[in-house]
Protein backbone atom coordinates (compact mmCIF):
# COMPACT_ATOMS: atom_id res chain seq x y z
CA UNK A 1 0.00 0.00 0.00
CA UNK A 2 2.64 2.35 0.75
CA UNK A 3 5.08 2.01 -1.84
CA UNK A 4 2.16 1.72 -4.54
CA UNK A 5 0.64 4.75 -3.13
CA UNK A 6 3.22 6.67 -3.16
CA UNK A 7 4.01 6.78 -6.83
CA UNK A 8 0.78 8.71 -8.27
CA UNK A 9 1.51 11.04 -5.03
CA UNK A 10 5.22 11.13 -6.71
CA UNK A 11 3.91 12.02 -9.57
CA UNK A 12 1.64 14.48 -8.56
CA UNK A 13 4.03 16.42 -6.81
CA UNK A 14 6.30 16.47 -10.49
CA UNK A 15 3.48 17.76 -11.88
CA UNK A 16 2.63 20.28 -9.40
CA UNK A 17 6.49 20.99 -9.75
CA UNK A 18 6.17 21.44 -13.91
CA UNK A 19 3.44 23.80 -13.85
CA UNK A 20 5.06 25.94 -11.22
CA UNK A 21 7.85 26.12 -13.94
CA UNK A 22 5.78 26.94 -16.67
CA UNK A 23 4.13 29.61 -14.76
CA UNK A 24 7.01 30.94 -14.42
CA UNK A 25 7.61 30.91 -17.64
CA UNK A 26 4.41 32.83 -18.04
CA UNK A 27 5.34 35.25 -15.61
CA UNK A 28 8.32 36.21 -17.70
CA UNK A 29 7.25 36.21 -21.08
CA UNK A 30 3.70 37.21 -21.43
CA UNK A 31 2.76 40.72 -21.52
CA UNK A 32 -1.43 40.22 -20.86
CA UNK A 33 -2.18 41.99 -17.45
CA UNK A 34 -4.51 40.22 -16.56
CA UNK A 35 -2.90 36.77 -16.77
CA UNK A 36 0.22 38.82 -14.59
CA UNK A 37 -2.45 39.90 -11.67
CA UNK A 38 -3.46 36.40 -11.60
CA UNK A 39 -0.31 34.58 -11.28
CA UNK A 40 0.71 35.19 -7.68
CA UNK A 41 -2.55 33.63 -6.74
CA UNK A 42 -2.24 30.71 -8.87
CA UNK A 43 1.61 30.33 -7.27
CA UNK A 44 0.43 30.49 -3.71
CA UNK A 45 -2.08 27.29 -4.52
CA UNK A 46 1.02 25.32 -6.18
CA UNK A 47 2.41 26.35 -3.34
CA UNK A 48 -0.09 24.93 -0.96
CA UNK A 49 -0.71 21.97 -2.88
CA UNK A 50 2.67 21.06 -2.94
CA UNK A 51 2.96 21.33 1.38
CA UNK A 52 -0.47 18.82 1.12
CA UNK A 53 0.98 16.99 -0.94
CA UNK A 54 4.25 16.63 1.56
CA UNK A 55 1.58 16.18 4.45
CA UNK A 56 -0.27 13.15 3.05
CA UNK A 57 3.17 11.33 2.14
CA UNK A 58 3.98 12.12 5.59
CA UNK A 59 0.56 11.08 7.09
CA UNK A 60 0.50 7.80 5.02
CA UNK A 61 3.47 6.88 6.04
CA UNK A 62 2.26 6.95 9.90
CA UNK A 63 -1.01 4.87 8.58
CA UNK A 64 1.05 2.08 7.00
CA UNK A 65 3.47 2.01 10.32
CA UNK A 66 0.09 1.50 12.32
CA UNK A 67 -1.94 -0.69 10.68
CA UNK A 68 1.22 -3.00 10.14
CA UNK A 69 1.35 -2.98 13.83
CA UNK A 70 -2.44 -4.36 13.86
CA UNK A 71 -3.27 -6.31 11.37
CA UNK A 72 -1.95 -9.13 9.12
CA UNK A 73 -3.42 -9.64 5.95
CA UNK A 74 -1.26 -11.60 3.75
CA UNK A 75 -3.57 -14.29 3.23
CA UNK A 76 -3.93 -14.94 -0.66
CA UNK A 77 -6.94 -14.59 -2.59
CA UNK A 78 -5.88 -16.78 -5.82
CA UNK A 79 -7.71 -16.33 -8.99
CA UNK A 80 -6.86 -16.55 -13.04
CA UNK A 81 -5.05 -13.42 -14.25
CA UNK A 82 -4.68 -12.49 -17.75
CA UNK A 83 -0.66 -11.65 -17.89
CA UNK A 84 -1.10 -9.09 -20.63
CA UNK A 85 -3.36 -7.46 -18.45
CA UNK A 86 -1.35 -7.06 -15.80
CA UNK A 87 1.39 -6.09 -18.03
CA UNK A 88 -1.05 -3.25 -19.54
CA UNK A 89 -1.95 -2.03 -15.95
CA UNK A 90 1.70 -1.78 -15.08
CA UNK A 91 2.43 0.10 -17.99
CA UNK A 92 -0.54 2.83 -17.31
CA UNK A 93 0.05 2.91 -13.80
CA UNK A 94 3.77 4.15 -14.36
CA UNK A 95 2.98 5.69 -17.63
CA UNK A 96 3.01 9.24 -16.15
CA UNK A 97 5.93 9.16 -14.54
CA UNK A 98 7.86 7.70 -17.20
CA UNK A 99 7.02 10.56 -19.81
CA UNK A 100 7.98 13.33 -17.15
CA UNK A 101 11.47 11.67 -16.79
CA UNK A 102 11.75 11.43 -21.18
CA UNK A 103 11.61 7.29 -20.47
CA UNK A 104 9.63 5.11 -23.28
CA UNK A 105 7.63 2.45 -21.59
CA UNK A 106 5.79 -0.29 -23.24
CA UNK A 107 4.52 -3.08 -22.77
CA UNK A 108 5.31 -7.03 -24.94
CA UNK A 109 2.23 -9.00 -25.94
CA UNK A 110 1.23 -12.34 -23.90
CA UNK A 111 -1.35 -14.89 -24.20
CA UNK A 112 -0.84 -16.26 -20.71
CA UNK A 113 -2.98 -17.33 -17.99
CA UNK A 114 -2.26 -18.33 -14.79
CA UNK A 115 -3.59 -18.45 -10.92
CA UNK A 116 -2.30 -16.31 -8.60
CA UNK A 117 -3.31 -13.41 -5.95
CA UNK A 118 -3.97 -10.47 -8.35
CA UNK A 119 -2.85 -7.68 -6.08
CA UNK A 120 0.29 -9.54 -4.82
CA UNK A 121 1.35 -9.97 -8.30
CA UNK A 122 0.82 -6.16 -9.74
CA UNK A 123 2.02 -4.74 -6.54
CA UNK A 124 5.61 -7.05 -7.28
CA UNK A 125 5.47 -5.53 -11.06
CA UNK A 126 4.49 -2.28 -10.40
CA UNK A 127 7.64 -2.31 -7.98
CA UNK A 128 9.67 -3.69 -10.36
CA UNK A 129 8.77 -1.17 -13.19
CA UNK A 130 9.14 1.73 -10.34
CA UNK A 131 12.48 1.02 -10.05
CA UNK A 132 13.43 0.45 -13.50
CA UNK A 133 12.24 3.88 -13.71
CA UNK A 134 13.70 5.62 -10.65
CA UNK A 135 16.87 3.69 -10.72
CA UNK A 136 18.44 2.37 -13.94
CA UNK A 137 19.07 5.72 -15.71
CA UNK A 138 18.27 3.56 -19.13
CA UNK A 139 15.60 5.43 -21.63
CA UNK A 140 13.73 2.45 -22.57
CA UNK A 141 12.11 -0.24 -20.51
CA UNK A 142 10.02 -2.98 -21.62
CA UNK A 143 7.79 -5.27 -19.58
CA UNK A 144 6.85 -8.78 -19.93
CA UNK A 145 5.69 -12.37 -19.23
CA UNK A 146 6.65 -15.71 -20.28
CA UNK A 147 6.89 -19.08 -19.02
CA UNK A 148 9.59 -20.94 -17.82
CA UNK A 149 9.90 -24.25 -17.08
CA UNK A 150 6.38 -24.19 -16.05
CA UNK A 151 6.09 -21.26 -14.22
CA UNK A 152 5.41 -17.42 -15.01
CA UNK A 153 8.36 -14.87 -14.71
CA UNK A 154 7.40 -11.38 -15.51
CA UNK A 155 10.42 -9.24 -16.95
CA UNK A 156 11.36 -5.68 -16.79
CA UNK A 157 14.26 -5.16 -19.32
CA UNK A 158 15.63 -1.67 -19.39
CA UNK A 159 18.56 -0.02 -21.66
CA UNK A 160 20.02 1.32 -17.99
CA UNK A 161 23.53 1.37 -16.06
CA UNK A 162 22.95 -2.16 -15.12
CA UNK A 163 23.91 -3.72 -11.31
CA UNK A 164 26.73 -4.62 -9.80
CA UNK A 165 27.56 -8.71 -9.39
CA UNK A 166 28.03 -8.23 -5.92
CA UNK A 167 24.26 -7.00 -5.45
CA UNK A 168 22.39 -9.18 -8.17
CA UNK A 169 24.04 -12.24 -6.13
CA UNK A 170 22.21 -11.00 -2.66
CA UNK A 171 19.11 -9.60 -3.96
CA UNK A 172 16.98 -12.01 -2.76
CA UNK A 173 18.77 -12.98 0.62
CA UNK A 174 16.44 -11.81 3.75
CA UNK A 175 16.95 -8.37 5.04
CA UNK A 176 18.93 -8.31 8.23
CA UNK A 177 18.42 -5.99 10.68
CA UNK A 178 20.42 -3.03 10.91
CA UNK A 179 23.25 -3.39 13.48
CA UNK A 180 22.95 -0.57 16.60
CA UNK A 181 24.32 2.49 16.15
CA UNK A 182 26.36 4.53 19.12
CA UNK A 183 24.41 6.38 21.12
CA UNK A 184 22.72 10.03 19.29
CA UNK A 185 23.01 8.20 15.95
CA UNK A 186 20.28 6.59 13.85
CA UNK A 187 20.20 3.22 13.51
Amino acid sequence: LDHDSRQPQTTLAMSMRNLRILINDLDANTSVKALRKSLPSVKAELVAVQAAVRQIIDLQQDLVDAIRLELDDTRPSPRTINADEMVERACKSNMTLARDLDITLRGARSRIAFVADERWVERILNNLVANAIWHSNGKKILIGARRIRGDIAFEVRDNGRGMKPEAVAGIFEPLKAPSLSPIGQSA
